[in-house]
């Protein structure tokens, strides 16, 4: 059965692992690519999406929007856009939110982290979860 996963349940996850508790990125450096699954527990974006029953080690090689296809999920943008009418999609999520998150030395929980997903979320009009953040 094929599960949906909206822009904004993903923001919302990546809000409460990377601006709320902090929770390390979880990249493969060597080959540039996220991993849904690293050490110690961590998770990319959107590997925080994908259920541990429905988690298969191919999409480890895999794009966002890829590896969701290849494991049955969809991704809804809800028709989110921003202001030049760029469409939202689950792999410019991963890529803005995690991956360059982590290049560009971001500590999770910083406020730096914070700033982007507040950026990120202005500018396609999705919802700032309520924290203590």
């Amino acid at each position: 059965m094929k599960k949906i996963v909206t822009a904004q349940e993903m923001f919302d996850a990546g809000w409460q692992a990377f601006v709320v508790e902090g929770r390390p990125w979880s990249l493969d450096i060597s080959k540039d690519l996220c991993r849904y699954r690293g050490p110690n527990g961590a998770k990319c974006l959107g590997g925080l999406m994908i259920d541990d029953d429905d988690y298969d080690p191919r999409i480890e090689e895999q794009e966002c929007g890829d590896a969701f296809k290849l494991i049955d999920y969809e991704f809804d943008d809800q028709g989110l856009t921003d202001e030049d009418g760029s469409e939202l999609y689950e792999d410019n999520m991963q890529i803005q939110l995690h991956d360059v998150l982590y290049v560009c030395d971001a500590v999770p929980g910083s406020p730096e982290v914070k700033y982007a997903y507040v950026n990120f979320a202005n500018r396609f009009g999705l919802t700032i979860p309520n924290s203590s953040v």
